[in-house]
């Protein structure tokens, strides 16, 4: 069988605070906030979000801590499955979300934890606080 098209022309770059500058081969989008609607298309009436157009392309979350913890758990079944599923009272839908997942986020809260020219203000309490912000089924999830 040959390879399904893309359903768009563009790839999404996602970062919750500031936006990411573009890849010479692919625009760049960047979200006003790290919501948790747009991402895996939960809207009243099911619309594409950002992971299934990224089918296969590349997602990038830049400050992964700073998404919202819902936003987070969404992608463990995209990430998992390779689809998306959206159920509405009247409708259901599953978009094909084979996609690269590409993430980042600092070693603390402050970002200076391991740094040789810059001390970290975090205790050990809010560093590991900071880490588990990511659930650990999602973490077994990506490589």
């Amino acid at each position: 069988m040959g390879r399904k098209p893309s359903l768009t022309n563009w790839k999404p770059f996602f970062g919750p605070n500031f936006p990411v500058p573009p890849s010479i081969h692919q625009p760049a989008k960047q979200p006003a906030n790290p919501n948790f609607s747009g991402k895996v298309g939960f809207h009243i009436l099911p619309r594409i979000g950002e992971v299934a157009l990224a089918h296969n392309g590349v997602l990038f979350f830049d400050e992964l801590p700073h998404f919202q913890k819902r936003v987070l758990e969404a992608l463990r079944e995209p990430l998992q499955d390779r689809v998306v599923n959206i159920s509405r009272v009247n409708s259901k839908i599953s978009y094909d979300a084979n996609f690269m997942f590409i993430s980042a986020m600092n070693p603390c809260f402050c970002g200076n934890f391991l740094s040789k020219s810059s001390r970290c203000e975090c205790s050990p309490k809010e560093i590991r606080r900071y880490k588990k912000r990511l659930s650990e089924p999602l973490l077994h999830r990506m490589e």
